[in-house]
């Protein structure tokens, strides 16, 4: 996906089991809240602690869920693919 192609955000919420039984009309009025975040590899999304504003799904690409322990060693929990 090039970084200015347009995303059919409705298309990519139907897809989703989590949607699987929304009209459309509810998907329509989902996708037009939408916000797309498009990010650069190694760049943080959102760290624990911060205030949860809704939920993420990734398009393409993965994303790291990982956490740094005390002694500053990365544990990784999950990574995330494409429609989770």
């Amino acid at each position: 996906m090039s970084q200015n192609e347009k995303l059919d955000i409705a298309a990519i919420l139907k897809r989703l089991p989590l949607f699987s039984a929304v009209t459309a009309d509810h998907i329509a009025h989902l996708a037009a809240a939408t916000r797309e975040k498009r990010l650069s590899k190694g760049e943080m999304l959102f760290q624990r602690g911060d205030t949860p504003r809704g939920f993420f799904v990734v398009v393409c690409g993965q994303i790291k869920l990982a956490f740094s322990s005390p002694h500053g060693i990365e544990k990784v929990i999950e990574i995330v693919g494409p429609q989770q």
